[in-house]
């Protein structure tokens, strides 16, 4: 399911979340004796109104679009940053099996390559890492 930054490109510019925007939008209804119904799609423009339910920031639509395409931006420029955890029992104090060579110019040890092998402490055994995007 794709987020309204995602489908819409707006978020809200004061809390930048965008899963509880409210816009007032223009619709159609044919009203009838047993109350309203709803016709055709609805409408809105850049000065339609819009609210956060998170933080109860308002404001026109604009804004949450200029704040959407600003986050879009962050979040190219920026990579989301990965996790690693146990795979048996969700722990995050896990190791892997790397392989250093001393480098001369920089008198440091660099990493050269990582192998398969992966330990969890709390398990205090081998295991298999399992990565998530907080």
């Amino acid at each position: 399911m794709a987020s309204v930054l995602e489908e819409w490109g707006m978020c809200c510019p004061k809390c930048k979340r965008d899963d509880r925007l409210q816009i007032v939008a223009l619709t159609s209804v044919n009203l009838t004796g047993e109350g309203t119904e709803e016709q055709g799609d609805h409408e809105w423009s850049g000065g339609s109104d819009c609210r956060c339910m998170h933080c109860r920031w308002a404001g026109p639509v604009r804004l949450a679009e200029i704040a959407g395409k600003a986050e879009i931006e962050k979040r190219k420029a920026v990579p989301p940053k990965k996790k690693y955890f146990c795979g048996t029992c969700g722990s995050e104090d896990v190791r892997k099996d790397a392989f250093a060579e001393w480098d001369f110019d920089k008198q440091e040890w660099v990493l050269h390559s990582f192998y398969d092998y992966a330990y969890c402490e709390d398990c205090e055994g081998e295991t298999t890492l399992e990565e998530t995007y907080p």
